[in-house]
């Protein structure tokens, strides 16, 4: 373990004096998550890749135990690390959170073009609803797809203790994270279990957008869009202008932030339900 801290103190040395004898640099600084400059630089062990800042890599170990890039298992994080004292932090991330399934993305043709019943035709209380989260991916799919298709946007619900929406912000994503940023943050917190809703949210809508104008494969989309919600609010220009590097098209990612926003700041967390309360403008055969 000692080897491995040198290993990466003296790397980091070295690279400040690369980048000190070049004027302007290129993009060496810039994290690889959310493009922006690089704030406390993260290491991964073991693989060592640092593109990262430590705040992106907390968020995206909620939802995944591997590098974005080489795909190796995380076992723990280095940050704010002084290369001339040697002085470092570590975070040890818990378990990933049981909402992403490996292997969806290799499968998304055939998932898209799978049988599902448009979500009206069951109840909130049907026992012939979805058994697990998987399920949730297909049921309603045909409907969401066809709202992209047709550009329908839902229609506005109001705030109120009726009908139990709420504003929801980037600051309710990180409500009761620990004050300290090497402590992974509690699985039972409102902002985890925010977050865990929006998973659930991302794999169903992300399949109904066509797949040759996203940028990534889905699960690789849902961390990203995590990291960028603890940045900005769903609705924000800045929030829209992430999405729009992963949604390739501006409308459709404008649109796609106007359906999360709703969702958010909906209290439903089985989707079933949540498509029960939407109303749409009509569009031919559509319903």
């Amino acid at each position: 373990m000692h080897s491995t801290f040198e290993a990466i103190c003296n790397r980091n040395t070295q690279t400040n004096i690369h980048e000190d004898a070049q004027e302007g640099g290129d993009n060496q600084d810039q994290c690889a998550i959310c493009l922006d400059l690089i704030i406390n630089q993260a290491v991964i062990v073991p693989c060592q890749h640092s593109e990262y800042c430590f705040r992106c890599m907390r968020i995206w170990t909620t939802t995944s135990n591997r590098c974005p890039i080489c795909v190796q298992p995380i076992d723990y994080l280095v940050h704010r690390i002084d290369p001339r004292t040697k002085d470092f932090q570590i975070f040890h991330p818990l378990p990933i959170m049981p909402n992403l399934n490996n292997g969806d993305d290799n499968n998304r043709q055939s998932q898209a073009a799978s049988p599902t019943l448009p979500a009206a035709q069951h109840p909130p209380n049907s026992e012939s609803g979805p058994s697990s989260s998987q399920s949730d991916h297909f049921i309603g799919l045909d409907r969401r797809q066809l709202i992209y298709r047709h550009s329908l946007y839902v229609k506005h619900i109001p705030s109120n203790r009726y009908t139990q929406f709420y504003p929801v912000s980037s600051k309710h994503f990180l409500k009761d994270r620990s004050k300290n940023p090497s402590e992974p943050t509690r699985r039972d917190c409102p902002s985890a279990k925010l977050i865990a809703r929006t998973i659930r949210f991302l794999q169903r809508e992300l399949r109904a957008i066509q797949p040759e104008v996203l940028a990534h494969p889905i699960e690789h989309s849902i961390r990203v869009i995590i990291i960028i919600l603890h940045r900005a609010d769903s609705n924000s220009s800045e929030a829209v202008h992430r999405f729009s590097q992963l949604i390739r098209d501006p409308q459709l990612a404008q649109h796609f932030s106007h359906e999360l926003t709703c969702f958010l700041r909906s209290p439903y967390d089985d989707l079933l339900q949540w498509d029960q309360v939407l109303q749409y403008p009509t569009a031919p055969n559509v319903y």
